[in-house]
């Protein structure tokens, strides 16, 4: 089989340029300062030698508060203020229950019993409303930007009305981007420690791929990310050298596709982790990055609090066809290029280390949601409540 010819670097640096970037960065800059000597291949701490300081590569690698607060509030942030129908905030976003994949005003009272767990339809919608009140109300003296009326969308839908809407993932390139908050924490960013702790260095892994998860992403038969299913890429896989891929749930056709559960600490003895949307975005990705392993994937589709968008080909993952018709080539690729691989894992873990874990991450994600919060009530929170308290004048 013919092998992929890649200059990595101008791959990564002609990748940074074609997908969203921040716009103070340099690309030549940022792939030296992020290429800084490690102590240690499988180090989570780097030894940044030479004339790089540790801060100003950081400020080269990731987004500053700044760039994120415009990212994350997608066509509803920026110096403009977007028109908005008030037509369209209608009665059928009066729903007195949490409902899921539906649009619905919150209230500081619905969500407070949602945190408590009463009168969920689904149990899981707690964590959503764990992460969806403090946009709304803190108890910070403060923070004095709260707001007590906000449209939210739970769950996978990634599909949403022109309107200043908030939700946890969206669609890369659809024309209006609702707002992201990081909704459902809990399942998306909870298994970092575990992750930590149970990862083993890069040396140590197996040189295989694998993948296990559920088969969703299809509706009515068709891939609803319009590309490919996860159970088009099982079946085409499941019995290939090297890689072992199966669905630890499962319906219909893809029932004789089921493997065995394998638990993460398992999983992450290999070097290579598949990344497959599902309904949306795919809620391992975050904990796939973060780990000493390289992860595959197609270019997303979807992105939420992790900012998928900026993730680059060759720099972050090692970049798949959209239908992941060449995981094979791309398999023999990187057994062939140990230690490119070994960088692109190394400049993941620092993506969500900057994002989520280190000191620094937690106070910009800090800054990030004040910020947001602080936009969001300039420039919404009083249309939201005119409309929203017509929900509780029709019902009287």
């Amino acid at each position: 089989m013919a092998q992929p010819t890649v200059d990595l670097q101008t791959k990564a640096t002609s990748s940074f340029h074609t997908l969203p970037k921040p716009p103070q960065k340099d690309a030549l800059d940022w792939y030296s300062c992020r290429d800084a000597k490690w102590s240690e291949p499988w180090a989570k701490t780097p030894n940044i030698v030479g004339d790089l300081d540790l801060a100003e590569c950081r400020h080269f690698r990731f987004p500053s508060v700044q760039e994120r607060v415009k990212y994350y509030m997608g066509s509803w942030g920026g110096d403009k203020v977007m028109d908005v129908d008030l037509s369209s905030l209608n009665e059928k976003y009066c729903n007195y229950s949490i409902p899921v994949d539906k649009v619905f005003y919150a209230y500081v009272d619905n969500i407070e019993k949602c945190k408590k767990g009463e009168g969920l339809s689904i149990p899981a919608l707690k964590f959503y409303c764990d992460d969806a009140y403090p946009f709304m109300a803190t108890d910070s003296e403060e923070d004095e930007y709260n707001n007590p009326y906000v449209l939210f969308q739970f769950g996978d839908s990634a599909q949403a009305p022109r309107l200043p809407l908030i939700l946890k993932a969206r669609q890369i390139h659809s024309t209006v981007k609702p707002i992201l908050w990081p909704l459902n924490s809990h399942r998306h960013f909870d298994g970092f420690k575990t992750t930590q702790r149970d990862d083993v260095a890069w040396k140590e892994k197996d040189p295989r791929l694998v993948w296990r998860g559920a088969a969703t992403g299809v509706q009515g038969g068709k891939p609803n990310n319009h590309r490919v299913s996860r159970i088009d890429v099982v079946r085409r896989y499941s019995s290939s050298p090297g890689i072992d891929v199966g669905f630890t749930e499962s319906f219909g056709e893809a029932k004789h596709l089921e493997k065995a559960k394998i638990s993460k600490k398992e999983l992450l003895k290999h070097k290579y982790l598949l990344s497959m949307e599902g309904n949306d975005i795919a809620s391992g990705l975050k904990w796939m990055l973060l780990s000493n392993s390289v992860v595959f994937m197609a270019k997303p589709e979807h992105e939420s609090w992790a900012m998928e968008a900026y993730l680059i080909p060759f720099v972050h993952f090692v970049p798949l066809n959209d239908d992941m018709s060449n995981l094979e080539e791309m398999i023999e690729w990187s057994q062939e290029h140990d230690k490119e691989c070994l960088l692109i894992a190394q400049r993941a873990t620092w993506f969500m280390e900057d994002l989520w874990v280190s000191e620094e991450a937690r106070t910009d994600n800090a800054a990030v949601k004040f910020r947001m919060k602080k936009e969001y009530n300039t420039k919404y929170q009083s249309l939201i409540e005119t409309a929203a308290q017509k929900c509780n004048s029709d019902s009287e």
